[in-house]
């Protein structure tokens, strides 16, 4: 057996070592060209880390927490604190992110709940929604219990991934019982295979032979995957398996595959085994060491020369070094001197992140080293989808200047539907000289004003690839930065006026404010209004409404270019009834209408008051009827030109006419309160004898803007 340290594979055991130990300040050894630095620290036993689409990066520690570095900065609050046991090799000990983060926010964490009373603890995959930079509370989702645990505390595996398939890959160590990895009775020792909600996939190797939850073994003979990788875009999958006495295994993940323990350790001619690609040995030395932990694929491209393209690169915990395992097999030491490497990924520039947990409680730090020293180019994280404005941050130095910074120019093109041969936009020159205190602390004083920053707008919405070039003083030349991101449209609007299920009476407003953040100005540079009647379904185009109006309140909200981003439009002449008005923003960006709708109820227009005879009164035959009438939806006068009266008996009958008004009276108490143009709107009307009995007066008004009598008040009376 190993000694203790090497038994627990990872060094998941705290109390090995010197918990009063400080970090020291140090530097990996890389090869020359390189450079290695330290992103955060004060990490308290790391375990594993997950890179999320937008550059943060997902760290577990084994007592529990997740942790969580944004833009080179560990965030003060864990994304979320679990319970767990993690005593030996137990704890959260894996985290992945979901593929499609950057919509549902998902973070899938393993780890071991403690057993209850009498019970026996056991891992967990669960999956967490985030709110920014922590989990949502509550929003826990397990996704599968794993069998329980022995009383040993080491061999549990711990890696999860997802695959290019999008099923999410689960390592799961054998529990020191090295029988558990030949068996498809249970799931230790193998690589599981699981839907991202936890169900199992039919088309699973073992599917057919296994049964319930052990239909989910995807590969078996594995004595303690805690680390694996898949290759960005392709199948290519490379497990990690810690080995007990002598030999540290890469292998390649194929599925159904048996890899042989605890039947064979290391090299196997056995045709029931699938051998391993790769094995070191056991000792002190570059190409020895006690337990393979962390794994990633070199990206093509990148910060990283074109040659390490496809590579794998692999630490080992005891002997702290990274490795490196050419595409044709050849192997090599790539950096050294890390105290106790844990996991490893690659970012999208290239550079080789490492996680390594230090030599006490809370020494565990992120490392990272970049690619060769020249034009060093880098944007901030953005998401994946953005809409505009939106400000593009960085950092560019050449750091083969003597002097400065090495840049004296950041250009920002941005290529739409990258692949569509599409002719780029120059987005602008950036602002150049920024104050950017991590480079300066990183490469030397002289590079901390570095930085840059440019507003993205204008852009149509359509996926992009952003391309930053910086111009290095040295050479004179362009070095690229790319970050693929997509523009969405972002108009908005609102309908302020009338508000839904009101009453309007003729002429009103419809009035509110539009805007497309996208487009330079407003955005916008038009809104039109509809009217449809919501029984017959009647539209009227009422036409364009007045654009441009200063709106305080939007400038407030969104920025002073928005001041003028008002409109209303007055409306008048429609039949009373109901009405759905819908409100078209066409969008200076993206030529694309936005529209809002409000459905009010439209009296007429038309206005009468009879003041004479009032309701009710006895009259005598020949009688006057007086009053007045206006259309206030009329341009011009009084929007009234006659008032016919009818009686109609209140017993039945034929109604009887008996007067139209002849002249127009001064009305000032109506010009009051319409405006002076409907003074003149009084009328007085002498009527024809009418017979004894009951009758109800009807006075019409006819109006000059319909040239209808739309408006009737009715008057009860009684002729002795």
């Amino acid at each position: 057996m190993r000694s203790p340290l090497v038994r627990f594979a990872l060094s998941l055991v705290c109390s090995l070592f010197p918990l009063a130990a400080v970090h020291p300040v140090f530097a990996a050894s890389v090869p020359t060209g390189f450079i290695d630095s330290i992103v955060v620290s004060g990490l308290s036993a790391p375990t594993a880390m997950a890179l999320a689409p937008d550059g943060r990066v997902f760290i577990a520690e084994q007592g529990g927490t997740i942790r969580v570095v944004k833009a080179g900065v560990l965030m003060p609050t864990p994304f979320v604190t679990l319970t767990v046991d993690s005593s030996g090799e137990r704890g959260a000990i894996g985290v992945a992110i979901d593929p499609l983060f950057d919509t549902n926010g998902f973070v899938y964490v393993h780890y071991t709940v403690p057993g209850v009373v009498g019970g026996a603890a056991h891992n967990r995959v669960s999956r967490f929604t985030a709110s920014g930079d922590v989990a949502i509370g509550g929003s826990e989702f397990v996704l599968v219990d794993l069998d329980p645990l022995s009383s040993a505390t080491n061999h549990n595996g711990g890696a999860i991934h997802f695959g290019p398939d999008g099923k999410l890959y689960i390592g799961v160590g054998e529990n020191a019982t090295g029988a558990n990895a030949q068996t498809l009775t249970n799931r230790k020792g193998k690589v599981l295979r699981l839907n991202k909600d936890g169900s199992i996939p039919s088309d699973n190797p073992f599917f057919a032979t296994a049964t319930g939850v052990n239909r989910a073994i995807w590969a078996l003979g594995l004595r303690n995957p805690f680390t694996f990788a898949f290759e960005a875009g392709t199948t290519r999958f490379y497990i990690n398996d810690v080995g007990q006495n002598a030999w540290e295994e890469i292998d390649l993940g194929v599925a159904g595959s048996n890899y042989g323990w605890p039947t064979s350790e290391g090299v196997t001619t056995n045709p029931a085994f699938r051998s391993p690609l790769y094995v070191y040995g056991h000792g002190t030395g570059p190409m020895l060491g006690c337990a393979i932990a962390g794994g990633t694929f070199a990206h093509a491209g990148g910060s990283f020369p074109a040659s390490f393209a496809g590579d794998y690169f692999f630490a080992d915990l005891c002997g702290g070094w990274i490795n490196r395992r050419t595409s044709t097999g050849v192997v090599s030491t790539f950096a050294s001197g890390i105290p106790l490497p844990v996991d490893l990924f690659t970012a999208p520039d290239g550079a080789l992140f490492y996680l390594a947990r230090g030599n006490g409680a809370t020494t565990g730090f992120l490392g990272k080293i970049a690619g060769p020293v020249g034009a060093l180019v880098g944007i901030d994280a953005t998401a994946a989808i953005v809409t505009q404005p939106i400000t593009v941050t960085g950092y560019g130095i050449d750091l083969s200047s003597a002097t400065g910074t090495g840049v004296d120019a950041i250009h920002v093109w941005a290529y739409p539907n990258p692949g569509s041969n599409q002719p780029p936009v120059f987005v602008g020159v950036a602002t150049y000289g920024l104050t950017r205190s991590e480079i300066g602390t990183r490469y030397g004083a002289r590079f901390a004003p570095s930085g840059y920053s440019i507003s993205l707008r204008g852009l149509a919405p359509a996926p992009y690839l952003l391309v930053v070039y910086a111009r290095s003083t040295v050479s004179g030349t362009f070095t690229p930065q790319t970050r693929k991101l997509t523009v969405r449209a972002d108009p908005l609007m609102a309908l302020d006026v009338p508000k839904a299920g009101t009453t309007v009476r003729q002429p009103f407003l419809v009035a509110g404010w539009a805007i497309d953040r996208a487009g330079t100005g407003t955005g916008v540079d038009g809104v039109t209004v509809q009217a449809i009647a919501t029984v017959g379904g009647a539209q009227v185009s009422l036409g364009s409404a007045t654009y441009g109006l200063a709106r305080s309140d939007v400038a407030a909200a969104f920025g002073g270019a928005f001041l003028n981003s008002g409109y209303q439009m007055p409306v008048q002449g429609l039949a009373p009834g109901s009405w759905r008005f819908v409100v078209s923003a066409h969008s200076a960006v993206s030529g694309a209408l936005q529209t809002k709708t409000v459905t009010v109820n439209v009296l007429a227009s038309t206005s009468m008051f009879v003041d004479a005879p009032r309701r009710g009164a006895t009259v005598t035959s020949g009688f006057t009827v007086s009053g007045w009438a206006v259309d206030t939806a009329a341009p011009s006068g009084t929007g009234v030109d006659a008032v016919h009266v009818w009686a109609y008996p209140a017993a039945g009958g034929a109604p009887v006419f008996i007067g139209a008004n002849t002249v127009w009276v001064s009305r000032p108490d109506v010009g009051a309160i319409y405006g002076s143009a409907f003074t003149p709107s009084g009328f007085s009307i002498a009527t024809a004898p009418l017979a004894s009995g009951p009758w109800n007066l009807v006075v019409f008004a006819r109006s000059t803007v319909t040239g209808t009598f739309n408006q009737a008040t009715v008057v009860p009376i009684r002729v002795p």
